[in-house]
């Protein structure tokens, strides 16, 4: 092979190295979360079941419901970052209005 082939192989070479590696580091969070899963589902029976993942759903439906509050309120031109402490607040209020009830 003379050096004028081993110049033409080595731009791409190093184009698909850069690409792979900003490929990964892209996408290499949603590669992982993926694989976990495919694993998890493999080894646990209910992991994919219908129950769990409306129990997922359910316990970060509170979380979305105030990330969406707070978007609102960042995009009004405000600045809050008290939406953990009122969620603090109202779930002990919640908790102790319902020890009082019968």
């Amino acid at each position: 092979m003379s050096q004028v082939e081993a110049a033409k192989g080595r731009p791409l070479k190093e184009f698909w190295r850069k690409k792979g590696i900003h490929s990964l580091k892209k996408y290499g969070l949603m590669i992982g979360f993926i694989l976990i899963s495919v694993v998890i589902s493999v080894i646990t029976p209910n992991f994919l079941s219908y129950a769990n993942i409306m129990n997922i759903l359910r316990q970060s439906s509170i979380i979305g419901i105030m990330a969406i509050g707070s978007t609102f309120v960042i995009i009004g031109g405000g600045f809050d970052i008290s939406v953990g402490s009122i969620l603090a607040l109202a779930a002990a209020m919640v908790l102790g209005l319902q020890q009082s009830m019968p």
